[in-house]
């Protein structure tokens, strides 16, 4: 056999280890269950995924804008998943692990190719594969857009260096194609091209100003900065007509928050930056749910994150001749989390864990060519270097796993999410999801009674009504109910509530008023409370 049959064959010997290693760090998801966060929207409670791949199915994933986005790709993943595995969740679970190990092999098959480091590109996909930051996205089932996005992310990037190697139009073709379907699958590829102009300075060295390429794989076609851009700009266009799209569906869906200003959004949004990185070196107290913190962003916090982003800018770039990797890297990460770190306030959470799935890559491209060059530059031993990195996967590997298992569940989920955040409404409101779905209602009637203190809301003062409507506590319901109906009057359920609280207290007249205001409103409702009169043996006025 050949040098290159062994060298090809130890790659794959490499490859299959690493998705080994991988599977037994993930593996808890398998015995998962879905959660009461989002997953009913996304697969268990959704009507047309629940009816699997059909016709009629994909034209409804292609034309919706449900649960605020675009994303026709993810929601027939989801269709194929139910098609194949029924409602078992783990069967779902598995795809998304599936996913999660391509993604990290194509990430090393990548980089390798680009740089012919293969041991540093090894490093990089075991940082992305093991990172406890990372969990989220394989774990929640729905969070499949991510990997399933990232997936196509890959895919287009190994095509774009086969044709930065050898520009044919058939292979631009093919790149856009797949960055195309990644925008389908979840639109936050939208900076895809502006990464690819990143790549062409490092590592694929096609400016024609040439820079140093130590791993020796620089052997692109050499182009100007401006024919460069301008090859981008058919990609720029599907970027920005993927986030007019975007834009309408999370107007549509209400997802847009217009009670914070741009001034008060970029400052929180660059102090994101910073804690983002500092998750990422110490990756604790890790939550499904992050809440906005009740007393705002400091202004010194601001001030801080600005400096610290502003310092490290022009560090990179001032040596971004003799190390190219740290502009490229550390640009990356600011690039790629522009549509989710915070600039325009999309949802409840002021962070995200799914969404360092592809930014963390580049502080971990910093990371891992930074310490090589340094451990050179002290003559640091190699076994010491790569004794260093054996403990750094290990660890990941083993805070990964742990977090993995925290996702079993959605009491398991929350029950955490309450433990390690403060002030979080929505994990205490979850929780009290899961625990009534148990039975357990004084449990479940805690944690809403603490999301309301928190966050007062229409909808759990209903479900704080229905809880001591269970409870036998009427009159308790009653005032529920109540402060429910003056933040939203017409909310049906807690009208029916209300209904039946009083039924049960013997004031009829009022139980009659609520019958009659839901008759009015042709509610489903209306019939429910009459059964429940009928049975007192009460004659409604006008029958």
């Amino acid at each position: 056999m050949g040098l290159s049959g062994q060298r090809k064959n130890s790659l794959l010997y490499l490859i299959g280890a690493f998705s080994v290693l991988i599977f037994l760090v993930y593996y808890p998801v398998l015995n998962s269950n879905f959660t009461n966060y989002d997953d009913p929207s996304y697969v268990t409670s959704n009507t047309y995924v629940k009816s699997g791949l059909s016709t009629h199915s994909i034209a409804w994933a292609f034309s919706t804008f449900y649960s605020y986005n675009w994303h026709p790709l993810t929601w027939i993943s989801h269709m194929l998943d139910v098609q194949l595995f029924g409602l078992d969740p783990m069967g779902h679970h598995a795809t998304s692990l599936v996913f999660h190990i391509t993604n990290s092999v194509l990430l090393f098959v990548l980089f390798n190719w680009m740089t012919g480091a293969k041991w540093k590109s090894l490093c990089l996909a075991c940082l992305f594969a093991l990172h406890p930051l990372h969990v989220e996205s394989v774990a929640w089932v729905a969070d499949r857009k991510d990997v399933l996005s990232t997936f196509f992310w890959f895919l287009a990037m190994l095509a774009y260096v086969d044709y930065a190697r050898n520009p044919k139009g058939v292979k631009y073709a093919l790149f856009t194609l797949l960055f195309t379907l990644g925008l389908m699958a979840k639109p936050m590829l939208v900076t895809f091209p502006f990464v690819l102009l990143l790549m062409d300075y490092w590592p694929l060295g096609r400016l024609r100003k040439d820079i140093p390429d130590p791993d020796g794989a620089n052997f692109s076609p050499k182009l100007s900065l401006l024919n460069l851009i301008l090859e981008k700009v058919p990609l720029v266009c599907i970027s920005i007509s993927s986030m007019i799209i975007t834009y309408l569906a999370q107007k549509k869906g209400g997802a847009l928050s217009a009670h914070t200003s741009l001034m008060v959004n970029a400052g929180q949004a660059l102090v994101s930056y910073v804690n983002y990185v500092l998750k990422m070196l110490w990756p604790s107290k890790l939550a499904a749910f992050y809440p906005y913190p009740p007393e705002g962003t400091s202004m010194w916090q601001i001030v801080m994150a600005t400096v610290g982003i502003l310092i490290v800018s022009v560090l990179v770039l001032r040596v971004r001749k003799r190390l190219p990797y740290l502009a490229m890297g550390w640009l990356w990460y600011l690039i790629t989390f522009v549509p989710v770190i915070g600039f325009v306030r999309i949802g409840q959470h002021v962070m995200a864990d799914r969404y360092t799935y592809i930014p963390l890559i580049g502080v971990f491209i910093v990371v891992i060519w930074g310490m090589s060059d340094l451990a050179e530059r002290f003559r640091i031993p190699r076994k010491a270097l790569a004794i260093w990195m054996v403990v750094i996967i290990v660890i990941g590997s083993v805070l990964a796993n742990l977090q993995t298992r925290k996702w079993h569940d959605s009491i398991t989920l929350f029950s955490h999410a309450v433990e390690v955040t403060e002030n979080n409404w929505l994990a205490h409101k979850n929780l009290a999801v899961a625990l009534a779905n148990q039975g357990k209602l004084m449990e479940a009637l805690k944690h809403v009674s603490e999301s309301l203190r928190i966050k007062p809301d229409a909808s759990e003062y209903m479900s704080q009504g229905w809880l001591y409507l269970n409870l036998g506590n009427y009159a308790k319901a009653i005032e529920a109910c109540k402060n429910s109906i003056a933040m939203s009057p017409n909310d049906e359920k807690a009208h029916f509530i209300l209904g039946v609280s009083y039924i049960h207290l013997k004031d009829y007249p009022s139980a009659i008023a609520e019958y009659h205001f839901l008759k009015e409103c042709n509610s489903p409702f209306a019939s429910q409370l009459l059964n429940f009169l009928n049975h007192t043996g009460i004659a409604l006025p006008g029958r």
